[in-house]
């Protein structure tokens, strides 16, 4: 009896610590610990569907099916099991596959809201956006705290041109969550579709919001940067195009360490010096795109403040369009359908450059042809209060 107890406590303990590296991006080591975990206990569910979806933003994919089926006979009809594979269904665009597993599978009433929102997802992909609205609303009404549910309900309202129920969706959540991105960002877009520009400018004003300073203030000694570059260029966590992430035509770093380099250090204490000093939890990650790459419209929903630090950029980046690979704040992503024209503003990137901003700011990076690497770091903070 005593060893087993010993066992699942290093089950226990395998899993937390596969949680931690997988939430930081250190998707190697996290696909470690959740393989060790299950090498002493085959049936711990969570573990074996984390493992699975950890595999998936690896890309490889036959992995994470390959996880899957060797689970226990008797528990690959398990609810935890079928959801894990509807949402790699999902994720990989399989949504006729995905609506197939989810929607028998939500129906049986053994699922929290995640499996519905998935299903949605899928649903909509589809075409079919009653259905997928149907599924969001249980998905709410079954935990009526999750973010995301309450997001995609907004955000599917919204691209409905139902601005006014969007809206609805979103105060209601920020009434109870007012420190949530995602849910302030919708509102900002549906008070903009209801013409209540002043409103929407309260909480996404470009000008004022996005704040641009230039490595006049950084004093790096010569040759960090170009020695910067090439630490990140060979980051092991670096990752092509992760499918979690918003990040096409390039690579991503998982979580950095400021002091594994002597630029990131200096990154770091400048940057801290020009934020509010009660910020407490720093996110650092690096971001690498060639020519064809870009960022797809996205926020960052855990975060309270954010910025982008450029390292290098190809030497003819702009020679030919001034946009090219620039930061373009204020456009959502294309699947929201807005009526109206958002205000946009582009950052032009240049080394040594950072660019701070809220969190909550639609944002991504336009594509550019031009040889050569666009190297960037980037950080999110987190609030001493949010609680997250």
């Amino acid at each position: 009896m005593r060893q087993c107890a010993m066992a699942h406590q290093d089950v226990d303990r395998l899993h937390d610590e596969g949680a931690l590296w997988h939430g930081r991006g250190q998707l190697e080591r996290a696909i470690a610990c959740y393989r060790a975990a299950l090498a002493l206990d085959p049936t711990a569910l969570e573990t074996r569907s984390n493992l699975a979806h950890a595999l998936l933003e690896m890309g490889q994919q036959h992995d994470a099916w390959q996880s899957l089926e060797e689970s226990p006979s008797r528990q690959r009809q398990h609810p935890t099991l079928l959801a894990t594979a509807g949402a790699l269904h999902c994720a990989l665009g399989r949504h006729a596959a995905a609506v197939e597993i989810l929607d028998p599978l939500t129906r049986s009433g053994r699922v929290d809201e995640m499996p519905w929102v998935n299903l949605a997802t899928s649903q909509r992909e589809l075409g079919a956006e009653t259905a997928a609205l149907a599924s969001l609303r249980e998905a709410c009404d079954i935990n009526p705290d999750n973010a995301r549910a309450q997001a995609d309900l907004a955000g599917l309202l919204l691209s409905l041109g139902r601005s006014a129920e969007a809206l609805d969706v979103a105060d209601s959540f920020l009434e109870r969550h007012p420190e949530d991105r995602q849910l302030l960002a919708i509102a900002a877009l549906a008070l903009q579709e209801l013409d209540r520009q002043d409103e929407a400018r309260e909480i996404c004003d470009l000008d004022a919001m996005v704040d641009i300073v230039d490595r006049d203030e950084l004093d790096l000694p010569p040759g960090l940067l170009q020695e910067l570059a090439q630490h990140l260029g060979a980051e092991p966590s670096l990752l092509s195009s992760p499918l979690s992430k918003a990040t096409r035509g390039g690579s991503q770093t998982g979580e950095l360490d400021p002091a594994s380099h002597p630029g990131l250090l200096a990154i770091e204490a400048w940057v801290k010096s020009l934020l509010p000093t009660e910020l407490r939890s720093w996110r650092w990650w690096a971001t690498i795109l060639e020519a064809g790459g870009r960022q797809l419209p996205h926020i960052h929903p855990r975060s309270s403040w954010s910025g982008v630090f450029y390292v290098a950029l190809p030497e003819t980046l702009q020679q030919l369009d001034p946009s090219a690979g620039a930061l373009e704040f204020g456009a959502p992503p294309s699947h929201l359908r807005l009526r109206s024209n958002p205000s946009t503003r582009i950052v032009a990137p240049m080394p040594g450059r950072l660019v701070i901003f809220p969190s909550h700011l639609w944002h991504r990076t336009l594509d550019f042809s031009a040889a050569g690497r666009r190297i960037s770091v980037a950080f999110d903070t987190v609030d001493q209060d949010s609680g997250v």
